[in-house]
């Protein structure tokens, strides 16, 4: 029957259920990706089968509260459990991107080694997994292995495949142990060995040392004692085989900048900064212009005549003219006042217009038009130079203008550069927030160029100057990183960062570099305590957690980690007690072990050896302390009533197991005065034949001299009486199998 379930349905009032995992419509088992409503964690509903017994449920909750005291990296523990509408429920952790466990593909033994090492520290607590098997050892995306179903038995599933991973005595419902968990791990180690899921009876025929064989053998061997194995030798066993067959890790290095190698490639150069400043040659060059200007001005302009004793210029001309037209040589030309007029201007529109080209070329260059506008100025310096050919042919019209048309566009260079330098500025912020060094560092050094006096454009010009060696920085830091050298990622990042404190890879890298090398130092000092507490050595122990706890302040893992030496200080004063007590039932002191279960108990109220070896023991010593109570004074047996109880005593401790040498001669010796009990024994009684005898409880024997009466074994109280005579009384014990006395009963003294 399939559940109507559905995604975004909100479930026990606390999780949305996000999607199904899996689904058993057999049984009702389902599995649910949920998300916690409070806090948004992910986390892993187990919604358990229909048929699920009360019982089971208080077993199973009563073995996940025992349980979280066990903590380890490889473990999930059950966070949470409850019942909706009659559905039970287990809410664990949600691994994110986790895989179950192939144990036939390749490479195995790194998941493997970890699921030693967390057997191991729960085995050392006395806490056995029960259900073992495959689905219940999940994979996370970083390779850590997730042991998950820890104490939850077979109850939590109803996958059928599991049972082929539980040992004889679980599938007939016994309850797990350690041995348990040693034959679950010898079926993964058999398919992981020969890639084939283990059947009882199958050869292990791959081609291993032989103890490996033989170890592997004796883990699936179907008698539990046979699996008494130290896990930590199934781990160096396996160790052996496994590691020598594995190839390491490749290491991946990489070049740096300054070290020469053959196959390395050259990192893109940098382009060439302009520097702000003009080149000196630029500047004699402008200066030798402004020479020659002047100079063709002065070549180009008439030469001076006397008029009316002012100098003025004659027309120009050549060799070639003057010899066709030259007037009388004692004759001069004469320029009109227009035409003087009109060389004077020239001249001085000539020299105005070179000063403000010149002025504009100078300024242009120093905010690096060659940068931003080398074609544009290029162009205008060709049409400059048209425009000085124009003049040296005396076209000075044409030059003018000329010139007018170079100095109007120079400053239209000049307007330009107010949005040249936004679109640079903002050109090169973009190339810096996504890494493109070489575009940040032409821009910045054309925004720079423009604007030399701007701090903020000089920072940034720094930061693109440093772009490509913070990249990669960045990129040796990252790949350190992934390689786990995480001390040499911090410095790679740290020099990153130095250089650019704005570049979010490097400040980020190096933050995240830092948490996790603090991070692997918490892990470190809480694996110290972990061990510390395998091996017994508390004081250490704690001493691992008090320095994780002072490397994370924040963290709550020390404080579990102290209270779970703790609880291992307690298991090691229950287990001392448990020895103990099973030393003095071995030797019958039943007194002393009453006295240690009850120190254990004292403890934890709800030991199961302590409440059952308590009941023993007090049984015991109550049988003991019966049979004891007969085999002192067998004439208790004189009653019916005692006699009736010690036949059902004799009965009750034959029953027993284990009776023990001293208490089967106990028994045997009940046995025998209980048998001998209703047996009489002949008394010869004398007296005077004066003296009334009487037999208390038996008969009166009346003034006898001797007579023989036949009395069971027990205690009797012989009375003489005769008138004028004080009374006698004789005790007598009967003892089966000891002689009878003769008894001498007469009153011989009068009364006075």
């Amino acid at each position: 029957m399939t559940s109507n379930r559905q995604e975004g349905q909100t479930f026990a009032r606390q999780y949305s259920l996000d999607q199904k995992i899996s689904e058993h419509t057999a049984t009702g088992a389902e599995a649910w990706a949920a998300t916690r409503k409070e806090t948004g964690d992910r986390v892993f509903l187990r919604i358990l089968p229909r048929d699920l017994s009360e019982s089971d449920w208080q077993r199973l909750t009563s073995s996940i509260d025992s349980l979280k005291g066990l903590l380890h990296d490889n473990i999930v523990l059950v966070t949470d459990y409850g019942i909706e509408n009659n559905v039970h429920y287990l809410a664990e952790p949600y691994i994110a991107s986790g895989r179950f466990l192939e144990p036939s593909a390749d490479d195995t033994w790194p998941v493997l080694s970890q699921l030693l090492d967390a057997l191991i520290y729960a085995h050392n607590l006395h806490i056995p997994h029960g259900n073992l098997h495959p689905s219940n050892l999940i994979i996370s995306a970083a390779g850590t292995l997730k042991i998950t179903g820890f104490g939850l038995g077979t109850d939590v599933s109803g996958n059928t495949e599991e049972l082929d991973y539980l040992s004889p005595q679980v599938r007939e419902g016994a309850t797990p142990d350690l041995s348990d968990d040693v034959y679950s791990l010898g079926c993964i180690v058999f398919q992981s060995l020969t890639g084939k899921k283990w059947t009882p009876g199958v050869e292990l025929d791959a081609p291993l040392p032989s103890a490996v064989h033989g170890m592997v053998n004796r883990m699936l061997s179907t008698t539990a004692l046979d699996r008494q194995i130290p896990l930590s030798e199934i781990r160096a066993s396996l160790r052996s085989e496994f590691e020598d067959k594995t190839a390491g890790i490749t290491s991946v290095s990489f070049s740096r900048p300054g070290t020469e190698s053959a196959d390395a490639e050259p990192m893109p150069a940098a382009p060439i900064r302009h520097s702000n400043a003009l080149p000196l040659q630029t500047v004699m060059l402008a200066a030798a212009g402004l020479v020659i200007f002047g100079l063709l001005l002065f070549l180009f302009l008439p030469r001076e005549a006397t008029v009316n004793g002012h100098s003025t210029q004659a027309p120009p001309t050549n060799q070639a003219s003057i010899a066709q037209t030259a007037p009388p040589a004692n004759k001069a030309p004469t320029l009109t006042p227009r035409e003087k007029a009109a060389l004077e201007f020239m001249e001085q529109e000539g020299e105005r217009v070179a000063r403000d080209i010149l002025r504009l070329q100078l300024e242009l260059e120093d905010i690096g038009v060659n940068l931003w506008a080398a074609d544009s100025y290029e162009a205008l310096t060709a049409q400059l130079d048209e425009a000085d050919a124009l003049y040296r042919e005396k076209s000075f019209e044409d030059a003018l203008a000329g010139y007018e048309f170079v100095l109007s566009s120079l400053q239209e260079l000049i307007s330009q550069s107010t949005n040249i330098l936004a679109e640079q500025s903002s050109l090169g912020a973009a190339a810096l927030e996504s890494g493109a060094a070489q575009t940040a560092l032409t821009a910045f050094s054309i925004a720079t160029a423009i604007d030399r006096n701007d701090p903020e454009l000089k920072r940034q010009l720094e930061r693109a100057e440093n772009l490509e060696q913070v990249l990669y920085l960045v990129q040796q830091a990252e790949a350190t990183e992934r390689n786990g050298d995480l001390d040499a990622a911090s410095d790679l990042f740290g020099q990153a960062r130095d250089l650019d404190k704005l570049w979010p890879p490097a400040a980020d890298g190096y933050r995240r570099v830092r948490e996790a090398i603090t991070l692997r130092r918490f892990r470190a000092a809480m694996s110290d305590g972990f061990q510390a507490i395998a091996s017994k050595d508390y004081a250490a122990a704690r001493a691992g957690f008090d320095k994780a706890q002072s490397i994370l302040p924040g963290s709550n893992e020390p404080a579990d980690g102290l209270l779970q030496i703790e609880q291992a200080e307690r298991n090691d004063l229950i287990l001392d007690h448990q020895e103990k007590a099973e030393t003095f039932v071995e030797a019958s002191d039943w007194p002393a072990a009453i006295k240690e279960y009850e120190a254990a108990l004292a403890i934890t109220p709800n030991l199961e050896f302590a409440l059952t070896g308590l009941d023993k023991a007090r049984r015991r010593y109550e049988i003991n302390e019966q049979i004891l109570r007969f085999l002192r004074d067998p004439t208790l047996l004189q009653s019916n009533e005692n006699l009736d109880e010690a036949s059902r005593l004799l009965r009750d401790a034959s029953r027993l197991d284990n009776l023990g040498d001293e208490l089967q001669q106990q028994i045997n010796g009940l046995a025998q005065i209980i048998s001998t009990a209703r047996i009489t024994i002949p008394v010869t009684i004398r007296s005077d034949g004066k003296t009334n005898v009487t037999v208390r409880r038996h008969k009166e024997l009346g003034a006898i001299t001797s007579e023989v009466v036949y009395l069971i074994p027990g205690r009797w109280a012989i009375v003489g009486i005769r008138p004028g005579y004080q009374d006698v009384r004789h005790d007598l014990v009967l003892i089966a199998g000891r002689p009878a006395p003769e008894i001498t009963v007469a009153s011989t003294e009068r009364v006075r």
